[in-house]
C-alpha cells in the first residue's frame, strides 16, 4: 500500500499518521477489546447465576416434593437447583444484552432504526429484570 502524504486525505479514509505517512488503522484492537468484554461479561453472568456453587456443590437438576417436580427450591434461598442457575443465567443475559442495545442505539443516524434498536433493547431488558423478579418470587413468596 502506497503512503498517503496529504494530511486531510489521511482525516477522510480514516487512517493514522505515522512517521509522515498514513497506515490503515489496526482493526484487531477493537476486535480484541470487544472480544474481552464478551468474556468477562460471560464470567460476570456465570457467577452472578450461580455458576460457581454449581461446579462446587453439583446440586441436583431437579427436586419433587411429593408428586410435584420443581426447577427450584422453594421457601429456600440458601440452596439452587441447576436448572434455576441456567434458567437465571439466561435472563440475567437478556438483561446484560438489552443493556448493551439501548445503549449501542445512539449511535444509528437513521432515527427510525434508531428507535426501533432502543425499544428492543428496553424490552430485552425488561423481560430480564421481570424473569429474576419471577424467580426471586417463587423463592420467597413475601418478596
Amino acid at each position: 500500500m502506497q503512503p498517503i502524504s496529504s494530511k486531510k486525505k489521511a482525516k477522510k479514509l480514516k487512517l493514522k499518521r505515522k512517521f509522515g505517512a498514513a497506515t490503515p488503522r489496526q482493526k484487531y484492537v477493537d476486535f480484541l477489546s470487544s472480544t474481552l468484554l464478551f468474556v468477562l461479561l460471560a464470567f460476570v453472568i456465570f457467577l452472578l447465576g450461580g455458576g460457581l456453587y454449581d461446579l462446587v456443590e453439583s446440586p441436583p437438576p431437579l427436586i419433587t416434593i411429593g408428586r410435584r417436580v420443581f426447577f427450584y427450591f422453594p421457601y429456600d434461598l440458601s440452596n439452587q437447583v441447576i436448572l434455576e442457575s441456567l434458567f437465571s443465567m439466561i435472563l440475567f443475559g437478556l438483561g446484560f444484552v438489552g443493556a448493551l442495545l439501548a445503549g449501542k442505539s445512539v449511535k444509528y443516524s437513521n432515527r427510525r432504526l434508531a428507535s426501533m434498536v432502543l425499544i428492543g433493547g428496553m424490552i430485552l431488558f425488561l423481560l430480564g429484570f421481570l424473569g429474576v423478579y419471577l424467580v426471586m418470587k417463587l423463592k420467597l413468596p413475601s418478596f
